[in-house]
């Protein structure tokens, strides 16, 4: 059975809708490290902890994924500002985690 057309379009709204929610949180989380102090940190920390643990399955997952993303950047794409994050990336995905992006999630 064919989707109508109305069905497509709200479809593909929902599908833009998920993409800018992602990207506004990408651009709100580098905002949020730009200035947080440690204890700022501590607290974003301390609550992701309270979270539900599926939830912070998924969010590590989240996060190997953005390693893995590091660690794929070509020597033209880092300098000296982010020097450590790609080199710490590429240990961690290429060292015993090697290959893990991604998490189950029970």
């Amino acid at each position: 059975m064919m989707a109508t057309p109305n069905v497509e379009y709200e479809r593909a709204v929902a599908e833009r809708d998920r993409e800018t929610r992602a990207r506004k949180l990408a651009l709100d989380l580098l905002d949020f490290v730009n200035s947080a102090d440690k204890t700022q940190v501590a607290h974003f920390v301390e609550e992701t902890l309270k979270g539900h643990r599926t939830l912070q399955q998924r969010m590590f997952s989240l996060l190997t994924y953005l390693v893995q993303a590091w660690a794929a950047l070509p020597e033209t794409h880092h300098d000296a500002r982010n020097e450590y994050t790609v080199k710490k990336s590429k240990e961690i995905y290429d060292g015993p985690l090697e290959g893990f992006p991604g998490a189950p999630i029970i």
